[in-house]
């Protein structure tokens, strides 16, 4: 698979199935890839490893479940091991209200990812270049290695390659990874492509050397699918790649907020593709899928979109992730209540703050309308003076000016 005449096109969402046929050649590249060069295949683990390693809530990298190589427990293979593993990673979820802004990354992906032995650090970095440029297609100019000046292994063996290389001097600790396991502990890069449309060098994944004690014991190399997917096709942001473009209207994803809700869309979705109880019983699960659940409840409200209709997207991502699971009656019951209510609690949420912000009793004392205000976004959820502004602004409409000057004074 050669992508370099693929993104010379101006992909958008009415290039859904090629575009997820494209994220789908690539982890074949992958696989074969790596097949090809002696890897031994590893299955991939639950999006809740659980006893696999408990360390982590979920899934976030291939490397949980391969902790037991880091150990000493199993020994790598001469050349190493390689897979594609679901993760989710829940940053997002606690900015789900930033409206401003557009995370760099999805919270649910897929990561091709590779473990090697120590010494073949070297290989493990030519082999990715090799990926990229001579079966992907990527040219070299399009590359960029970010390296720590520091890391005088992997600074070396990043300047072998004819690649532009950009030392990183102000951000050590930036390219160091904690594996969750004492004394254990990696260094590495950071590769980046070019996307065509924002005209900025975007990561897609990193190279590690593993360390215990001091001592390199592993070469690990990772990158995201739909990440380094829509780095490839020049698409605005990861979930593009991802199936919820497949059923969701062309032009919710065009916003900061459309991109949250469709990612946020696909984390529930990927969690309950998994076999996740929406009522799970572990407390940190829970916890994450309320703040989804909260989070799309308010997203789909500002956009509109009926809580049925929510649903159907959440029903039918899915199916296109585990077309063996099907959402039961009463968790679709549940989760259509909930979201149909959205509007409703938004509604009171609203006139509770417009209460707070024309109160002249407030008017004349900031402090205690602040502290009146976090009780008020406590009581619906939410957590800073921030997430108010953010909805509010959506809502612009139902204030004065004079109100949404006194909140801004708030907030500084």
């Amino acid at each position: 698979m050669r992508i370099s005449k693929e993104s010379e096109k101006h992909y958008n969402l009415s290039h859904s199935e090629e575009i997820l046929g494209i994220r789908k050649k690539l982890e074949e590249t992958f696989l074969s890839f790596y097949k090809k060069h002696g890897y031994s295949w590893v299955s991939p683990i639950p999006l809740i490893p659980g006893e696999i390693d408990p360390s982590v809530t979920f899934t976030g990298a291939t490397v949980n479940g391969w902790k037991r190589y880091l150990t000493g427990e199993n020994k790598l293979p001469n050349r190493g091991i390689y897979t594609a593993q679901p993760c989710l990673r829940t940053q997002n979820a606690t900015s789900i209200y930033d409206f401003e802004t557009t995370p760099k990354f999805g919270s649910y992906f897929s990561m091709a990812g590779v473990l090697s032995p120590a010494g073949r650090l070297p290989d493990i970095y030519h082999e990715a270049l090799s990926l990229l440029t001579e079966e992907l297609g990527v040219a070299k100019k399009d590359i960029v290695v970010h390296i720590a000046s520091d890391h005088e292994e992997i600074s070396t063996c990043a300047r072998e390659g004819p690649y532009e290389i950009k030392i990183e001097t102000d951000q050590i600790g930036y390219y160091k990874w904690n594996y969750g396991i004492e004394g254990v502990l990696g260094e590495g890069l950071t590769i980046a492509l070019l996307n065509k449309r924002s005209q900025e060098f975007e990561e897609i994944g990193n190279i590690v050397l593993i360390k215990n004690s001091g001592k390199a014991i592993a070469t690990e190399w990772g990158f995201g699918l739909e990440t380094t997917t829509s780095r490839l096709l020049s698409l605005p942001h990861p979930v593009f790649a991802s199936p919820v473009i497949r059923f969701i209207e062309k032009d919710v994803l065009s916003t900061p907020l459309g991109v949250r809700l469709g990612d946020s869309l696909v984390a529930i979705s990927a969690l309950l593709a998994n076999g996740t109880d929406l009522n799970s019983s572990n407390q940190k699960v829970a916890r994450v899928l309320e703040k989804y659940k909260r989070g799309i409840a308010y997203l789909a409200a500002l956009e509109e979109i009926p809580g049925t209709t929510v649903v159907e997207i959440i029903t039918k991502i899915v199916s296109s992730l585990s077309p063996e699971v099907r959402v039961s009656p009463e968790t679709i019951e549940q989760l259509v209540r909930y979201f149909s209510n959205a509007g409703k609690r938004q509604n009171d949420f609203l006139n509770s703050v417009r209460g707070i912000l024309t109160n002249p009793v407030y008017r004349t004392n900031p402090e205690r309308a602040a502290k009146s205000l976090q009780r008020t976004a406590k009581n619906y959820g939410f957590h800073n003076l921030k997430v108010i502004r953010g909805i509010i602004s959506f809502n612009a409409r139902l204030f004065t000016k004079e109100d949404l000057n006194f909140l801004k004074c708030l907030q500084n």
